[in-house]
């Protein structure tokens, strides 16, 4: 798999360069695919499962803990089903064999809201800065051939990275 690195490489020499698919795979020494790919993508894609993981344990009652956590959407918080509550009921009511780790990874996947979000920052000229309160230093300047002493401190301007 690529790394960054290789990713910006790759879009570099094919954007800035000019050079085409097949100067840059026998250059770097990757395949046209992994070059395409490298083109499609900004960064490298994040590892994909091509078939859902199997649990048979937890499949077997994941319609009652689908339909206790539908109940819960009901009841004041203080009522509500917790992971632990749920494999007690589930071990006590249904004779679940599993362990409790497996119903708070169900549960946890229940729990997940979707897919990561991005909000792109974007700053006009001189319109931000970062300085870090803590960080400030003591230095001596030569002004008009007289040394002083004066505090300072450092500020990145969000814009320019400078």
């Amino acid at each position: 798999m690529l790394s960054v690195d290789h990713y910006e490489l790759i879009r570099r020499k094919h954007l800035i360069d000019g050079l085409n698919l097949r100067a840059i795979s026998r250059e770097l020494g990757h395949s046209r695919k992994t070059i395409r790919k490298a083109l499609a993508h900004g960064t490298p894609p994040g590892y994909r499962r091509h078939q859902p993981a199997v649990s048979p344990v937890m499949d077997k009652v994941a319609g009652i803990v689908d339909a206790w956590r539908e109940q819960d959407k009901t009841q004041p918080p203080k009522q509500r089903h917790t992971a632990q509550r749920i494999y007690e009921r589930l071990r006590d009511e249904h004779g679940f064999t599993g362990s409790t780790s497996t119903v708070r990874r169900y549960v946890c996947k229940l729990k997940a809201t979707g897919q990561e979000v991005f909000m792109p920052l974007q700053f006009d000229p001189g319109e931000e800065a970062q300085v870090d309160p803590r960080v400030w230093h003591t230095g001596w300047l030569i002004e008009n051939g007289v040394q002083r002493k004066a505090q300072f401190f450092c500020m990145r301007m969000c814009y320019s990275k400078a």
